[in-house]
């Protein structure tokens, strides 16, 4: 989301999601806004995480996914 970045570097804080999954709005949102969010893989597609991301003021998401699958 937001502009190609290119080279720039994305700068601030990584701040965890709340919820962790992004499934909904953030109620972290303040401590999101201007910083990069980290996120589990879980119950919603990435399409849902970016865009609470996105609507809580990050400027960047890490999105892991902890299954281990073959």
């Amino acid at each position: 989301f937001g502009p190609n970045v290119g080279l720039n570097p994305i700068a601030g804080k990584v701040v965890i999601a709340n919820p962790i999954d992004a499934s909904t709005p953030l109620n972290n949102a303040a401590a999101v806004n201007g910083n990069v969010v980290i996120v589990v893989f879980g119950s919603v597609g990435s399409g849902t995480i970016v865009a609470n991301a996105a609507a809580a003021g990050a400027t960047g998401v890490i999105i892991v996914d902890d299954i281990d699958e073959p």
